[in-house]
């Protein structure tokens, strides 16, 4: 069974995915290395809503 996850990322490599939550602007990014990503970065990433 697919699923939408599978559905939207079946194309990337292991390389590809890995650099998804690396971007730009992402929680992983606007964290100091060694240090705890933010609940509110998260939060905040996966509420925006696409305009």
């Amino acid at each position: 069974m697919k699923t939408k996850i599978t559905e939207d990322h079946s194309d990337y490599t292991a390389s590809g995915l890995s650099r998804i939550p690396h971007r730009a602007g992402s929680p992983w990014s606007m964290t100091e290395k060694g240090k705890p990503i933010e609940d509110q970065l998260i939060l905040a990433q996966f509420t925006r809503t696409e305009e």
